[in-house]
């Protein structure tokens, strides 16, 4: 990868093969150069799920969409947070059964991260530097931001 400042350039200008889309694009399933595809295949992959949660660009993604999202709310309204995120993702608010399962996992992320250690490994990941000070609390959120980008709601249009 390149060195700051452009480190996000890459991702947007691609070198494109002419028979090979990049790997990250193969295993999300997008047809190869040389044939004509009518419809994409669809399927969810393990694969899938684990680049979503553990790629870099991915994380650095959730990283700042937490951060735009504490900015907004601040760290003591958790439901305005957590409704946000999953408009923001899927175009649709969530339901009762969907908020309280996210309010879970954020306050059980709160309580992971509140080890400074487990905190500090994950804001290493990547190269966006956050504006928010409570670095747990961004790490829990970025999390559940996370968890939102790998939402089925998220990824495909049913």
């Amino acid at each position: 990868p390149d060195g700051a400042p452009n480190v996000y350039r890459r991702s947007v200008y691609t070198f494109w093969k002419r028979t090979a889309p990049t790997p990250v694009m193969m295993a999300m399933d997008a047809s190869k150069r040389d044939v004509c595809a009518v419809r994409r295949e669809r399927t969810d992959s393990p694969t899938q799920s684990l680049i979503m949660l553990n790629g870099t660009q991915f994380v650095e993604t959730a990283r700042a969409t937490a951060d735009a999202l504490i900015q907004a709310h601040g760290t003591n309204k958790p439901d305005l947070l957590i409704e946000e995120a999953f408009l923001r993702l899927t175009n649709r608010k969530p339901e009762p059964k969907e908020a309280d399962i996210l309010h879970r996992l954020l306050e059980e992320q709160r309580t992971y991260f509140v080890d400074d250690n487990q905190t500090q490994k994950f804001m290493e990941v990547g190269y966006h530097k956050a504006k928010s000070k409570d670095l747990p609390y961004l790490a829990a959120v970025t999390n559940l931001v996370s968890t939102l980008m790998n939402f089925d709601g998220t990824l495909f249009k049913r």
